[in-house]
């Protein structure tokens, strides 16, 4: 399945640590995206003589948005595991994080066990089918967002970015664990070294993606911000290179997928 080239038409447990990365939204990475564009607005407007919107959150009926607090959203969330109470004990919440982490480690082994069994061909299928519904989870993110701008519910973006973590985490994992069978038991570098590009470019389309929202976010509170709509239109540009990217690592996926079946 082909990516989408754009929302809008201008729009495991040996897994590296690249890969690792790319099991989260990287809210620090679009923070730092949206910081250089921050500097790059403010130099801007002191050259124009005007003053800059606040740089550092959202302001809507006198209560201030404030980005940072998403920082915190960029580690993985645990896919079996619930909300710890906020009055839970540190040794509770240690209990908890152990069992949880405990679980995931199995579920791990469970889903190499299942992936070492299979030939490369279906493994092969395995990361094209995990990359078809990371397509759809990107898909519905934006929805969610665009939801999230039409009801000024800023607060609720929080909940969206730990729900969408969790999924992508487990398509990440299923990704990884089917490269790892395909290097270990069937000793294809080749294929090996595409999936790990495809880890890499998505890894940027997430981090891209993550800035692209907080930079709509920040639109919807400063309209007709010429400088905020032109960082939008910058980034959607971006985002449809590294999709052009993905496309052709699939693309290559496929053409390796025929020649085993040849």
């Amino acid at each position: 399945m082909t990516e989408p080239q754009n929302e809008h038409p201008v729009n495991n447990v040996h897994a590296d640590e690249a890969d690792k990365k790319l099991q989260a939204i990287h809210i620090d990475d679009a923070m730092r995206i949206l910081s250089m564009r921050q500097k790059d607005d403010a130099n801007r407007r002191k050259d124009e003589g005007t003053s800059a919107s606040c740089p550092c959150g959202l302001q809507k009926s006198g209560k201030l948005f404030d980005v940072t607090r998403l920082r915190g959203m960029g580690q993985v969330l645990s896919v079996v595991g619930g909300e710890e109470s906020e009055a839970a004990s540190v040794e509770e919440t240690r209990e908890e994080e152990e069992r949880n982490r405990k679980k995931k480690e199995q579920l791990a082994k469970d889903r190499y066990e299942e992936l070492s069994k299979m030939s490369t061909q279906d493994l092969i299928s395995v990361v094209m089918k995990a990359q078809e519904e990371r397509t759809r989870t990107y898909t519905q993110y934006n929805k969610d967002l665009d939801a999230i701008l039409q009801t000024h519910n800023i607060g609720h973006y929080v909940t969206i970015v730990a729900q969408v973590t969790a999924v992508f985490s487990v398509q990440s994992d299923v990704i990884n664990t089917a490269k790892r069978c395909i290097a270990e038991i069937h000793d294809k570098k080749d294929i090996e070294a595409l999936i790990s590009s495809l880890q890499s470019y998505e890894k940027e389309k997430l981090s891209l993606t993550a800035a692209l929202h907080l930079e709509r976010i920040r639109e919807d509170e400063n309209k007709g911000d010429q400088l905020l709509l032109q960082g939008i239109s910058s980034l959607r540009n971006k985002i449809f290179n590294v999709i052009g990217n993905i496309n052709e690592c699939l693309e290559d996926l496929r053409y390796e997928r025929i020649d085993l079946d040849a």
